[in-house]
């Protein structure tokens, strides 16, 4: 049985690792119903399920990968930054930072910076997270979440100029990025430049976009009009 759930399943990973996501999605179907016993397999369906908003049936996933003896060290670190960020979006912030804590006590890599600083950020814990995501730029001072993260936590704490040069810094890196240009495009705004706002939310708006994102597309079209209704009145 886990021979025909194993072969479904490393088709599925093959096609997922190529971007062909609707093509896989039946495979690993087939391999979860074939009883695949690839913890890499099962991990990768469930981040498939978190980024399409299946939030309780990624946690399922994951904990079933967690289950299997096979997950190597690293791997089971990324499958538990993913399931607290499933725990989150199922309204389960506490258990989410708590398990986040714990991953970074026991070792802070890239990863947990930038997830954990991104969950201090969205449950209000603004000075904290402010601590806490200025020692992440300390660990990579050119991650561009965790610039983004600095930027978005000193945009809640209304220190808007001190938002404007780490947003600028983490666009200049990456700016593909419907996050970082969304919240530069909020600076711009706050400080009168419409027509530049503008150019970035619209260029945001061009960006893929899932439920891992601060923004979404009505998010950024209610910048873009709200933009140029401040022109209009002008």
């Amino acid at each position: 049985m886990s021979f025909i759930g194993n072969f479904y399943g490393k088709r599925a990973y093959y096609l997922h690792s190529r971007r062909k996501l609707e093509k896989a999605l039946p495979y690993y179907e087939k391999a979860l119903e074939k009883g695949t016993t690839l913890p890499k397999v099962i991990a990768a369906y469930g981040v498939l399920q978190l980024r399409g908003g299946e939030y309780q049936r990624a946690i399922d996933l994951f904990d079933q990968a967690l289950a299997l003896e096979r997950l190597d060290g690293n791997t089971k670190t990324k499958v538990r930054i993913n399931r607290a960020l499933a725990y989150y979006k199922v309204g389960r912030m506490d258990k989410a930072i708590t398990a986040m804590e714990d991953i970074h006590a026991k070792g802070p890599t890239s990863r947990v910076y930038q997830t954990l600083g991104y969950l201090y950020v969205l449950d209000g814990q603004l000075e904290k997270g402010l601590a806490y995501n200025q020692e992440a730029l300390a660990y990579d001072e050119e991650d561009t979440v965790v610039l983004d993260n600095l930027g978005q936590n000193y945009l809640l704490l209304g220190r808007w100029d001190e938002a404007r040069p780490v947003l600028e810094r983490a666009y200049a890196l990456r700016g593909d990025q419907s996050d970082i240009l969304y919240h530069l495009a909020l600076v711009e705004q706050h400080d009168g430049h419409l027509d530049k706002a503008v150019e970035l939310a619209e260029k945001a708006s061009r960006c893929p976009m899932d439920s891992l994102n601060d923004a979404t597309p009505e998010k950024v079209a209610k910048l873009i009009a709200a933009c140029r209704g401040e022109k209009a009145g002008q």
